[in-house]
Parts: C-alpha cells; structure tokens; sequence
C-alpha cells in the first residue's frame, strides 16, 4: 500500500457529520515539521522549530534543558503520512477524540483547551499546565496516522478526568503515600490506555493470546508495587511509578495496562453509565467493584494493600 493509499484509508475510516465538538488547534508547526523531515530548506526550518513560541511552552513542561531533535531525516515518511491524515481530518479527530465525554460529567472536556501538533520530542503525547489549564501537545513524528484517534481519545480523557475532578488530583496524584499515588493512577492512566488499545477489544478481542498477557501483566503489577514501596528515596519512588505508566514497552506498564484492562471488565459487565459513575466516586470504589467482579481464580486482582490505602483515605 503506498503513502496516498494508506492516506485515503485512514481518510475514509474518520468520516463523520459536522462535528459538534472543539478544541483550539495550533497547527503552525506542521509546516516546519514536513520540511524538516524532508529536508527542504533545512537550516531554516530548523530555526523556525528552535524559535517556535510553543518551544518555550514545552521548555517549561520538560525543563529548562529542553531541546528538540531537529533530525528528522529518518521519520520522514511518518512525519509525511501523519500530516496529511491530520490536515485531511482535524475537524473529525477533534470530534472522535471526544469519545472519552461518555465516562465524565458534561462539560468536562473544555471546548476552547488547547492542542499543539509538534515534533522533535521524545514521545507522541504530552499535557502541561499553564494559567492552571492543560495544553496537549502531539508529536506528528512519534505517531503514526492510524493510531492518532486514539492517542487523541487517551489524551482528552485526561483533560477531562482532571479538570472534571481536580480534588482527585489533588488528594491522590500528589499524596504522601506511594499506595494512594497508583491507585490513583490506575483509573488516571487505566481508562486513558483502555482508549489507546479499545480498538483491539472492541468489539471484539484481537489479542491471540490475550489471557496470557493478561495474566502476565497482573503479576508484573502485583511484583512491582513492593518495590515501590522499599524505594530507598522519594525520586525512586517516582520514577518506579512513573515506568508504570510510561517509558517502557506497552505490556511492561504495570498501573496502566492492568488499569486499561479493569476499565474493559468494568464497561463490559456494568456499562458506561455505572462506570462513570465509579469514576467520580473515586479510585477507592473504582478499583473495589472490580475486585468484587474479578473471578479470584484467575489472581487478577487490585493487590489488598493499595485497596486498603485508598479506601482507607
């Protein structure tokens, strides 16, 4: 299949009415990012990209040592097939993306958020807070066309879930017990990794060995969550936290993918309606339903000790 072909594919898979549905896109890099991939004009584009306002927006985000990688020579053809399919279709993933709105209250999805296509970073979706409102930044270089719905659904999620209910994020993202930080993170990055892989389950599971992985992926979280707990520092203990979510391989996320797969039980056994409602209700009844659910002889469980943290709280 050549680049048009898989253009027009993906084009034909994101057909929708007019959208009901917004955010506020800044678009002004993809330019930049084509040419640089292609290496036209490539001293210039890569001053443009070094300048770009929204540079210093993902300085403040990683950190004063920020740079982005100007070479992109070697994801030319990502970079190519993903701009387009974003040109071809913005007003329709915008709208798909919203996807995730069934499980949050109305409105908790702000129509006017800001979102960011860039490149030279280091993976494919980011959200940073500025004035106390999230942007959402997305690396045309770091995804490919076909899974951008989807990581645009795992990252509206997030926005939504934190603006909908910011006395979670206060309470357990930033508690002083390690406990209450992946329970937390279990609904936060479940639900948003259950919308990055939703396409392989529904409507049905693709996986061939599906109850393998899936069985693996609960021991790896039941064998993490000690260690975590032994850290010998608090930057330790981040970082084991933070690997449970990101920057390691897909089915090595420990909180995410067990969370990813507790949030598809959850929908397929009670329904959206029941599921959000969890949801607002917190991380403690969230994961409990699951453990009440869960077939024990399967050992797929919440471990008791991060059940007892949160509810504890």
């Amino acid at each position: 299949m050549n680049n048009a072909t898989k253009i027009l594919a993906c084009a034909a898979l994101m057909h929708f009415s007019a959208p009901a549905t917004a955010a506020d896109v800044d678009k002004s890099l993809l330019s930049v990012c084509s040419d640089l991939a292609s290496d036209t004009a490539a001293p210039e584009s890569k001053r443009a990209l070094l300048n770009h306002p929204v540079m210093d927006k993902l300085k403040q985000g990683f950190g004063a040592d920020f740079s982005p990688n100007t070479d992109l020579a070697a994801k030319a053809e990502r970079v190519a097939e993903t701009v387009a399919f974003v040109e071809a279709n913005l007003d329709a993933l915008v709208e798909r993306a919203h996807a995730p709105k069934i499980l949050l209250p109305d409105g908790a999805i702000p129509p006017d958020f800001k979102m960011h296509f860039v490149c030279g970073t280091p993976s494919d979706g980011y959200g940073f807070v500025f004035d106390g409102k999230t942007e959402l930044f997305i690396d045309v270089g770091n995804v490919t066309a076909d899974f951008l719905p989807h990581l645009l659904m795992h990252e509206f999620w997030h926005v939504g879930f934190k603006n909908a209910y910011p006395e979670q994020f206060q309470a357990e993202f930033h508690s002083g017990d390690p406990l209450r930080r992946i329970a937390y993170q279990m609904v936060n990055e479940g639900v948003g990794h259950y919308y990055s892989m939703r396409r392989r389950l529904v409507p049905k599971i693709t996986y061939q060995d599906w109850h393998d992985r899936t069985a693996k992926i609960f021991s790896l979280l039941q064998e993490k969550v000690p260690g975590v707990l032994s850290a010998e520092t608090a930057d330790e203990q981040e970082q084991l936290i933070f690997r449970g979510h990101a920057g390691v391989p897909y089915w090595q996320k420990w909180l995410a993918v067990p969370g990813a797969i507790i949030t598809y039980r959850l929908l397929q056994r009670e329904g959206e309606a029941e599921v959000a409602r969890l949801i607002a209700a917190g991380p403690c009844a969230f994961l409990s339903r699951y453990n009440i659910l869960a077939d024990p002889e399967r050992g797929e469980l919440v471990p008791e000790g991060i059940l007892e943290a949160v509810c504890a709280a």
